[in-house]
């Protein structure tokens, strides 16, 4: 992929300082076709090279927590940040969704520097406790440092980079960056393929990042809190709000983000937990989801066995977020 990328510029550079040596050895005819071919293909892999140096990567969209309106949350990303060696992460932003996660766009053509954004989904601030949204911030903050190991952080980061690419240039108004949106139209199905298992260890290196901030006992409650907690939001609370949406021609009576804490403590039922944990074990693993099934991510930090989560009492967003950004 970074071949792919520097190819043209260093072929016009290589074209470039070997001018001189051919315009001097270029005595014969044959010699003169020879400068004129290089002179040629110097200038179509400038003209190549000339929408690297225009891309602009869109950054991931979502409200901007800062240090003036999610303080508290911006000091457990200081401490965890001091946990793992101080790496980069130049934004963090909330949007809709359960997911916590990282990504790396990259400032320029080439992807030798990149801006780090911490992703935090509205839904696991408002259904998870603290100490467990802790845990999630943890297992992305430890990857984007890769101190356990670099070049893990580094494989499991890619394919997401490539995709960038592949969008960026789909999109870029520029003739010849055509040629470059078909060669990743190629190759990134391509490397996500060869780094499937790659990416489903780094997931997996991610959970033993967070077990330098809490046990394995809290880990196991952790991975049955993700599981029933995301089952209940998508299968039972969801359907629900879009079907009062329906029947309100469009618009729900209320915010539903508003009425989800208590829509989970009322309806989540002993019943559907132990039903979403059991289909969660027997599940076989997807060769199209890097995610580590239950059992693999429980064998990995040396369980055998779901641990149920306790009772939710005070959430992440109530711990913290300050009221003004709560709301």
């Amino acid at each position: 992929g970074y071949l792919l990328l520097a190819f043209f510029p260093l072929l016009a550079l290589n074209l470039l300082l070997s001018l001189a040596e051919s315009f001097s050895a270029a005595n014969t005819l044959l010699g003169w076709v020879e400068f004129v071919v290089r002179i040629l293909l110097m200038l179509l892999a400038i003209a190549l090279s000339y929408p690297l140096l225009k891309l602009a990567f869109p950054a991931p969209q979502g409200m901007e927590l800062n240090t003036e309106n999610a303080a508290k949350l911006h000091n457990l990303i200081d401490e965890l940040k001091q946990e793992y060696q101080q790496p980069v992460i130049d934004r963090v932003v909330l949007r809709p969704g359960f997911a916590v996660s990282s990504l790396k766009t990259p400032r320029f053509g080439l992807p030798f520097l990149s801006t780090n954004t911490l992703i935090i989904g509205i839904s696991a601030l408002q259904c998870l406790p603290p100490l467990h949204f802790k845990t999630l911030l943890a297992r992305h903050i430890g990857l984007l440092s890769g101190v356990h190991s670099l070049f893990n952080s580094w494989l499991y980061y890619l394919p997401a980079m490539w995709k960038q690419y592949r969008d960026v240039f789909k999109q870029h108004p520029h003739l010849l960056a055509k040629p470059l949106y078909i060669i990743f139209m190629i190759y990134t199905p391509l490397f996500e393929l060869i780094a499937f298992f790659a990416r489903r260890r780094g997931e997996l290196e991610g959970d033993r990042y967070a077990l330098d901030v809490t046990n394995d006992k809290d880990m196991a409650e952790i991975f049955s809190q993700l599981i029933i907690t995301e089952k209940f939001i998508n299968q039972k609370f969801w359907p629900k709000i879009h079907q009062l949406a329906r029947r309100n021609k469009g618009q729900p009576p209320h915010l539903p983000y508003t009425s989800m804490v208590k829509v989970l403590r009322n309806g989540l039922t002993k019943e559907d937990m132990q039903s979403w944990l059991k289909q969660a074990l027997e599940a076989t693993a997807n060769n199209n989801d890097p995610a580590p099934l239950l059992g693999q991510r429980l064998e990995n930090i040396g369980h055998d066995k779901p641990a149920s989560p306790r009772p939710l009492k005070e959430t992440a967003a109530e711990h913290y977020l300050d009221a003004v950004s709560y709301t």
